[in-house]
């Protein structure tokens, strides 16, 4: 009697090890997915990549536009596609920095995990106007891709408490643009 229930304790621990470090590793692995989604998302702002720039967009997000629109999905992708381009030859954007050390995390009413974290970059204007911008970037998981929002204005905010239930009770810090030499 005395091994049974030794081996049932043993059967235990071990179910609670693996199932606390099996959690673990999802974390960790979700969180190793989230750094190289951040460095690919650098990469294609700085770079004008309208395509990897596309793929980081929720598609709730473009569905939802696209409804609004009262267009096909295909076809919005196109304008999309289009203004993103003739943006990214108008506006460069360096200096990007997106500090995921300082992430926030939660999930929306549907279980969907989001990190909040703090985002900095540069951007040059037509005009040649200097600023230097900061605000937050919301990461949303879906399944095990991550995509990205930005934006605190009324509409922005209004649009995605629509889209992701449970986003109205995140805060997000202001974004500034400050004039830069």
């Amino acid at each position: 009697m005395i091994i049974k229930r030794g081996a049932v304790f043993t059967l235990v621990i071990l179910t609670v090890f693996f199932t606390h470090f099996h959690a673990y590793a999802d974390s960790t692995n979700d969180e190793n997915h989230l750094r190289t989604a951040i460095i690919d998302y650098k990469i294609a702002l700085e770079n004008g990549d309208v395509q990897s720039i596309m793929k980081t967009i929720p598609p709730q997000i473009i569905k939802k536009l696209a409804e609004q629109s009262k267009i096909a999905q295909e076809q919005f992708n196109q304008i999309m596609i289009s203004q993103l381009e003739q943006l990214s030859t108008m506006y460069k954007i360096n200096k990007t920095n997106i500090d995921f050390d300082k992430r926030r995390s939660g999930k929306f009413t549907d279980g969907t995990l989001y990190y909040i974290m703090p985002l900095e970059f540069n951007i040059t204007m037509p005009n040649a106007i200097k600023s230097h911008v900061t605000g937050d970037l919301v990461a949303i998981q879906e399944n095990t891709h991550w995509y990205f929002v930005r934006g605190d204005d009324q509409s922005t905010l209004q649009f995605m408490n629509e889209t992701f239930p449970g986003f109205e009770k995140i805060e997000l810090n202001a974004s500034k643009a400050q004039r830069i030499e």
